[in-house]
């Protein structure tokens, strides 16, 4: 991709890491109430490839399952 990407709607927030050349995107809750989300960008570029990999994390407070 060449330069950065302009953002349409958001849920959450985001970041460009120029460093990283990445596009950091945040949802701050996830719940029954919140169960998703979405985030539309346009970007300049030939090859769709330079998309990819693409890295998803999760952090949650609370365990899924109830384990002490």
């Amino acid at each position: 991709p060449v330069g950065n990407p302009v953002v349409g709607d958001v849920d959450g927030h985001y970041e460009v890491n120029r460093q990283t050349r990445t596009l950091e995107w945040q949802l701050p809750i996830i719940d029954a109430s919140n169960k998703q989300g979405s985030l539309e960008f346009n970007i300049a570029g030939d090859d769709v490839n330079v998309f990819f990999p693409v890295g998803v994390s999760f952090i949650s407070e609370k365990l899924v399952c109830d384990i002490d």
